[in-house]
């Protein structure tokens, strides 16, 4: 049976089996930062994923969690993302075939964008992003085998890559002309257009979209469906740059991601590349720029901090030009006959490197510590507890630890929204908590603020507790030695993780975890130095400041109006 697939198939076939595996061995075994939480949890209950739904990733995590027999369900619908990246990078190798590019030069261009910092982070966790670019490079491969041979099969499974495309993220809608145009001529010359538009247009509709027919039960009304679908809550942060003050800052943001993936010694060979694709296929070139113009424009006018995993459809599109440009230094080595080691040097020095480079901020096999963080959050309850919670990253790794792997299911767990919709007074009679965390000197201050409820900074004073901190009435205040003797034996029981660093420069908020920990360390500190016992306050400034140098420094200097220890500290560790 080999014998009858291509070479072309079987290296294919080869280089996704080895990323699927690169992908699976560094993939995270549990819930980790960003919107991980949150999906997970929508697949795994009868929720719906934020805007615009995701059916089809709904869809197939649901069938890798039956299909996938171990692990947690955050590690079996990892696996589905750790496919959906080595089936990307797979794809890409087909694209750069279909240009004629080598297939050393494609094997080395591919490698090296499947080793990205930005890609790789998107296969190692539970995220969307995988499964996009892989659609999204299977119509661009399909188009071009159209282009090439008239094939209709290629055409109409480009039309059915677009519309499962539709069904998972609808920005493929912005790369439809450019897909277009890479069919070329054939698209009309060839008789049979009419069926072929008809055919085409039939599986754009019916491939994907009818997929959303699964989340209209669940959103309540056809308004709701249709403004979740489409994003209207989104909107706001289409924003497009009127000024050349305003653009700068998203045109930073790109180039930061564009350079921490590697590509800021790249431009030459990413130009070389493109004049030479556009003097043998001006065509192909035109659909490939198009295609990355409308997805560039789009994250220069979408205002979300999250934006990097956004540029991956335009990175892999660079890809492709530096792929064609390593072809032409490859040929042109082959033509002076130099030897083939300068070849293969040519072609796989970079990869290689990208891949060294990558491997510490992507390795996330042992990533358990917002899973741990979560927990020790939940454990430090009081029975019958409930635990308020603060922002998506608290939020989401909480409802998994909670809901999923139904931990304390005696606490209940609340976010801002769901504790506005309840109101502040239906919860007296319980004990309270919340995650919120800020040094000592900012929490009385900050917490109903935070909270966005009044009622509870009135009538409540947050005391640390391990990393809660628990809400305590302020008719009937503790006794200062009963809070450090809580506190203490809450600490004793937690192992402060070894957390990856953030993965890419421009990551959303990668520190939380660490900060969390250095500020609840330094509110049990200062518990210390308010019973007059500074020696013990400063052992435990020190611990935070062994574990996490910078943030507690920086967590420190916001104490110092309060803190002597935390000024002597200060003075002693300057860097």
């Amino acid at each position: 049976m080999l014998s009858k697939i291509s070479s072309d198939s079987r290296t294919m076939l080869a280089l996704g089996l080895a990323f699927w595996a690169l992908y699976l061995a560094t993939l995270c075994p549990t819930v980790f930062r960003g919107d991980s939480g949150e999906i997970i949890a929508a697949i795994w209950g009868q929720g719906v994923i934020h805007p615009p739904g995701y059916p089809l990733f709904t869809l197939l995590g649901k069938l890798f969690l039956v299909l996938v027999p171990f692990g947690e369900p955050a590690f079996r619908i990892g696996v589905l993302v750790a496919l959906g990246g080595a089936a990307a990078v797979a794809c890409l190798y087909r694209v750069l075939r279909a240009l004629d590019v080598p297939v050393r030069a494609a094997l080395g261009a591919a490698a090296f964008f499947g080793g990205s910092l930005t890609f790789w982070s998107q296969c190692n966790r539970v995220e969307v992003y995988s499964l996009h670019l892989f659609l999204v490079l299977l119509a661009i491969w399909q188009c071009l085998r159209f282009r090439a041979t008239g094939d209709e099969r290629a055409l109409f499974l480009a039309c059915f890559s677009v519309g499962l495309g539709l069904a998972h993220h609808l920005t493929v809608a912005l790369l439809v002309p450019g897909l277009l145009v890479l069919c070329g001529a054939r698209l009309w010359q060839v008789s049979g257009l009419a069926r072929r538009l008809l055919v085409g247009i039939g599986l754009l509709v019916l491939s994907g979209l009818p997929l959303y027919t699964i989340l209209w039960g669940k959103l309540g009304s056809p308004e709701a469906f249709w403004a979740h679908v489409t994003g209207q809550s989104y909107r706001i942060f289409l924003a497009p740059p009127t000024t050349w003050s305003a653009l700068q800052k998203p045109l930073t943001l790109a180039g930061a991601i564009f350079a921490e993936n590697g590509f800021g010694p790249l431009w030459v060979l990413t130009a070389l590349g493109g004049v030479a694709l556009g003097r043998r296929q001006p065509g192909t070139l035109a659909g490939l720029v198009l295609m990355g113009l409308a997805m560039a424009g789009y994250c220069l006018c979408y205002t979300i901090e999250d934006i990097a995993s956004y540029y991956l459809v335009p990175l892999a599109l660079v890809v492709v030009l530096v792929g064609v440009a390593l072809g032409q230094v490859e040929q042109a080595l082959e033509r002076r006959q130099r030897p083939r080691i300068l070849a293969l040097g040519a072609c796989f020095v970079l990869p290689a490197f990208g891949l060294t480079l990558s491997f510490p901020a992507c390795n996330l096999h042992a990533a358990t510590g917002i899973r741990q963080l979560a927990v020790q959050k939940l454990l430090a309850c009081a029975p019958g507890s409930v635990l308020l919670c603060q922002g998506d990253e608290d939020t989401y790794s909480l409802r998994y630890v909670h809901q999923i792997l139904k931990l304390r299911p005696d606490v209940t767990v609340l976010d801002p929204e769901q504790l506005a919709q309840r109101g502040g007074a239906s919860l007296e009679g319980r004990p309270l908590a919340s995650t919120y965390f800020g040094t000592s000197a900012q929490n009385a201050a900050q917490l109903g603020e935070s909270l966005e409820l009044e009622w509870l900074r009135t009538h409540y004073i947050p005391v640390p507790r391990g990393v809660i901190l628990v809400l305590v009435p302020l008719a009937s205040p503790p006794a200062m030695t009963d809070v450090i003797a809580q506190s203490k034996a809450a600490w004793e029981t937690i192992d402060l993780p070894e957390l990856p660093v953030a993965a890419t420069a421009t990551e959303v908020d990668g520190d939380y975890t660490r900060r969390h920990y250095v500020t609840m360390l330094c509110n049990y500190a200062f518990l210390y130095e308010q019973v007059g016992q500074p020696e013990q306050a400063q052992k435990v400034y020190q611990v935070a400041l062994d574990w996490a140098p910078e943030l507690a420094r920086t967590t420190l200097k916001g104490m110092e109006a309060r803190s002597k220890v935390a000024v002597q500290l200060l003075s002693a560790t300057k860097p």
